[in-house]
């Protein structure tokens, strides 16, 4: 679809005009447009990818659409910026991946999906996550900050992640730079076989004290690989 300053509204109707109004397509992505008579939709029973880019879309009209997706099991959403609040719900049974990359209205995002299994956020660590029935589930998550911003994002991870996903075992962390260290000492990630931070731009924080990263290998009993990238 094209730049989402035309005001195109995709039609979702269409994906279920044909075959008595059950749709054989598997994969779906969209750039650029809103979303239209969702009410339309019929049962898109083959749609396993859902990807939405720069999309005029609510989490309300989201939840609306995906509600139609009994088989979904990717959903990647980036630069979605009307969504306030995004809820994944429990009828999501099959999703396994759920990515939401610098969507940046968004102020709480929520899953139930109870086979999710890895997690992504790219974005400002003052939206609160809540993985709900999702949280014991989920073996890998990846965050990063945005670009040019002191998100502190290493430290929101490794306070909060521990609840919000207490059995993770692959953890990427990412932040161009970082305003505190962390905190001496964390909660425990008990399961946690993988971890890999990338601080980027490192002399754009002189004051981060690289040594307390220790406090977080100490917090990871069971760690068996830690790779530390640091680059301009």
């Amino acid at each position: 679809m094209g730049d989402e300053g035309l005001g195109y509204n995709f039609p979702c109707s269409l994906l279920s005009s044909s075959n008595r109004g059950r749709s054989t397509i598997t994969s779906l992505s969209i750039a650029g447009c809103g979303l239209h008579s969702l009410d339309r939709v019929g049962c898109l029973i083959s749609l396993c990818v859902v990807h939405l880019h720069r999309m005029r879309v609510t989490g309300e009209q989201l939840i609306c659409f995906l509600s139609t997706c009994p088989s979904l099991q990717d959903l990647q959403l980036s630069y979605c910026n009307d969504m306030v609040c995004l809820k994944i719900p429990h009828s999501l049974s099959r999703l396994k991946l759920l990515l939401v990359r610098n969507c940046n209205s968004l102020q709480t995002i929520g899953c139930d999906a109870p086979q999710l299994k890895s997690f992504g956020y790219d974005g400002l660590p003052t939206t609160q996550i809540c993985l709900g029935d999702s949280s014991p589930l989920v073996r890998e998550m990846r965050m990063s900050g945005m670009d040019d911003e002191p998100t502190g994002m290493l430290c929101y991870a490794t306070t909060k992640l521990p609840s919000v996903a207490p059995n993770i075992s692959s953890l990427v962390l990412s932040s161009c730079f970082e305003i505190a260290t962390p905190m001496k000492k964390l909660n425990k990630f008990r399961r946690l076989k993988y971890l890999e931070i990338q601080l980027h731009t490192p002399r754009r924080c002189p004051d981060f004290d690289f040594y307390s990263l220790v406090s977080i290998l100490n917090a990871c009993p069971v760690l068996a690989t830690f790779i530390l990238r640091s680059a301009d």
